[in-house]
């Protein structure tokens, strides 16, 4: 969602590199170890490098989807039953854009509730440089980076 995307632009916007900004967060992570229940959601926040520039990585829904048209997410979704949040959001990932992260950092320490009133668990990571990755996105997701 946007205040998602403007939490982690402020993120990359306060930090001069990788490692400042890996320090920066630590604080703020934590690695939830609970088993989730298939009510619980978990979303990657994928911070890459573009043209040299730290950015995140996010995804919007083309107009080919019947809902949420339009709408600016992180790969992520439901987890299934007994599954960490930081599995959730990586498999995902995985499924939704072809990426497997390089560093899995933690889950901002706190869940977020959704407007369906769910718990959704936010795993931070770094994947690499996009400049020449291929993307295998699912159908009906676009992907884009934004470092401001």
């Amino acid at each position: 969602n946007m205040n998602g995307m403007k939490i982690a632009c402020s993120w990359i916007r306060n930090s001069n590199s990788l490692q400042t900004l890996r320090t920066r967060l630590k604080p703020k992570l934590v690695n939830h170890r609970e088993k989730l229940s298939r009510s619980s959601c978990a979303v990657f926040i994928p911070l890459c490098h573009k043209n040299k520039e730290l950015s995140v990585l996010y995804t919007t829904r083309t107009k080919k989807l019947k809902t949420h048209t339009g709408q600016i997410s992180f790969p992520g979704g439901r987890c299934e039953d007994g599954e960490r949040a930081i599995e959730t959001s990586v498999r995902e990932m995985k499924e939704e854009i072809g990426v497997d992260p390089q560093q899995v950092w933690g889950n901002l320490s706190r869940p977020v509730v959704s407007l369906k009133l769910e718990n959704v668990y936010a795993t931070v990571g770094y994947i690499g440089c996009v400049d020449d990755m291929n993307f295998k996105l699912s159908d009906g997701e676009d992907v884009r980076c934004q470092n401001n």
